[in-house]
């Protein structure tokens, strides 16, 4: 066999892998959802502790999936730069489009933190690709402050209205950047905060703060971007 028929194979093998990544994504939304079922059937039903145990660990082990997936797909770019295929890095240059800043407040620092606005509707994509038509097909939308976060801290008060407000939502690109920040760098910024916060009360201008500071990592890679 070829090294060029290799290339091509391995390839081929990387685009199954981050198509296999991506397919996950619903998986958690439904967890998120159950989640929010169980809570609302169950109240505060004895057996409701044993339900949402048994789903954060089916939460904890898409995660785990989810960055397996992302550094196999990474590991299979390699090989297959190694064998003289493209090198594994983001969307080639100029892809990007420059487009104007999410809005967001400013401190007297200068430092435009994440923060809520207000949505009368619970489409969050509708809500975004209708401020920025442009980007449908392109970029993946993710909740600056996680959907999840509802349901983890009741205490923080967090809305619905606030979490799918266009201010909470961040377009990120398909493809690379998706796998490797989306589903791997982000994921894993929001597992530390959770279990260093698990059992603790959390406010809502902690969510917010963390928010801004996984902003301040990756906010140049959002479309629009933030930073």
């Amino acid at each position: 066999m070829s090294i060029e028929s290799e290339v091509k194979r391995l390839l081929s093998l990387r685009e199954s892998v981050v198509a296999s990544a991506v397919a996950l994504a619903p998986y958690a939304e439904w967890v998120d959802e159950a989640t929010r079922d169980v809570q609302s059937i169950l109240g505060q039903s004895a057996r409701i502790s044993v339900v949402l145990g048994l789903l954060e660990l089916v939460r904890e082990s898409l995660g785990t999936l989810e960055q397996v997936v992302v550094q196999a797909s990474t590991a299979i770019a390699t090989a297959a730069s190694h064998h003289g295929g493209p090198a594994a890095t983001g969307p080639a240059a100029g892809t990007r489009q420059e487009l104007a800043p999410t809005a967001q407040a400013s401190d007297d620092d200068g430092l435009r933190r994440a923060t809520f606005g207000h949505s009368d509707s619970t489409n969050y994509k509708k809500t975004f690709f209708a401020a920025h038509p442009d980007l449908k097909g392109k970029v993946w939308v993710h909740h600056a402050v996680e959907q999840q976060a509802m349901e983890r801290f009741p205490e923080a008060g967090l809305t619905s209205e606030e979490i799918h407000s266009l201010e909470n939502l961040r377009g990120i690109p398909t493809g690379e950047t998706n796998n490797r920040i989306h589903l791997s760098a982000i994921r894993k910024e929001w597992n530390k905060f959770y279990r260093a916060n698990k059992n603790k009360k959390v406010t809502k201008e902690k969510l917010l703060d963390w928010a801004t500071s996984v902003d301040e990592k990756h906010g140049t890679e959002f479309r629009p971007p933030v930073r």
